[in-house]
């Protein structure tokens, strides 16, 4: 089974958002013609990344808000975040065996979920790091998780010891241009900056950067597609495939894209403002050749009018983004 990770940025102020009781999220709209379905949620505050674990999905967001999808619905496990500081959180995954979640953030946020106690693990500040986290990715197991952040300031903080106190090293891959996405399988893992940079490891430890030719637009996630090829959305509608050292890029939708998934089956999926969803049926992966026909067969649906910031792919299909919007397919 693949490594769990989690590739979404979008970029957040880092100012803490005080505690306040939480309004309802009412779903304006009834089931879409493409499935999704707009539900009701216990929030309206933004929400940035969505995830699952095996005892259920979790969605975060704007003033350290936690949401947990439930037999009842979706409900709150905190509404100012770990410490209950209000910091926003700005990404969340979980670890190869589905047991934990972990959520970073604003301010060096940093905490692990234990779903089955109802309990939160701080790791905030490593080394007294509290730059604005943009992602988080994680491989390994429960207790035994390798866990690699990005931040704001161009750095990359890796823990091979589930982030305990002092076992982190820090590094900056490139020229120090704000970190928007990482992706991590095994020892090979791909991040991506604002400057349109690729930076790849095989060791975990150093990242050289990848040779890819100059992209138009600022680049906002990255998906691995296998060990060789990644796929890339980026902030004016543009999709970028690279294998092997090859790169095709496209303009496949109209808006911003803030997050990209990809099925084991090959299906891509990424989701932006003004509620776009895009779609991709599942593909061999081919030679670079043929990828004219692979950008082809892109759809592109509206099943809301909200910006829509993250997805998450399974049973049902699960996209969160602005007032606290949850769309299920």
């Amino acid at each position: 089974m693949p490594d769990r990770t989690r590739r979404t940025f979008l970029r957040l102020t880092g100012v803490a958002v005080a505690p306040t009781a939480l309004s309802r999220s009412t779903a304006q709209s009834q089931t879409h013609e493409d499935g999704w379905e707009a539900v009701d949620t216990p929030t309206q505050r933004t929400l940035y990344d969505v995830t699952r674990t095996d005892a259920g999905t979790f969605a975060v967001g704007a003033g350290g808000v936690v949401l947990e999808r439930t037999e009842d619905g979706w409900t709150l496990v905190t509404e100012s975040g770990p410490a209950g500081n209000g910091n926003n959180l700005s990404s969340a995954t979980t670890t190869q065996n589905g047991e934990r979640l972990w959520v970073a953030g604003a301010s060096g946020t940093v905490a692990e979920y234990d779903p089955s106690t109802e309990s939160f693990t701080s790791r905030n500040a490593p080394d007294d790091v509290t730059n604005a986290f943009t992602d988080i990715a994680i491989t390994g197991s429960a207790g035994d998780a390798t866990i690699y952040l990005v931040d704001a300031s161009g750095k990359i903080h890796i823990s091979e010891q589930n982030g305990e106190p002092g076992t982190w090293t820090h590094t900056t891959p490139g020229s120090g241009a704000e970190i928007s996405a990482v992706a991590v399988s095994g020892s090979t893992g791909f991040l991506v900056d604002q400057n349109g940079s690729i930076f790849k490891t095989t060791d975990g430890e150093t990242w050289p950067e990848v040779d890819t030719p100059s992209f138009d637009e600022t680049l906002t996630d990255i998906a691995m597609r296998s060990s060789e090829t990644v796929v890339l959305v980026g902030s004016s509608g543009m999709v970028v495939i690279g294998s092997d050292g090859e790169w095709e890029q496209e303009s496949a939708a109209n808006t911003a894209l803030h997050d990209v998934e990809v099925e084991a089956c090959g299906c891509v999926h990424a989701v932006g403002a003004s509620g776009t969803v895009l779609h991709r049926t599942g593909y061999d992966t081919p030679p670079l050749r043929t990828l004219a026909r692979w950008f082809d067969l892109w759809t592109q649906t509206w099943p809301t009018g909200q910006n829509l910031h993250a997805i998450a792919l399974g049973h049902p299909h699960i996209a969160v983004g602005a007032s606290g919007t949850i769309l299920e397919r």
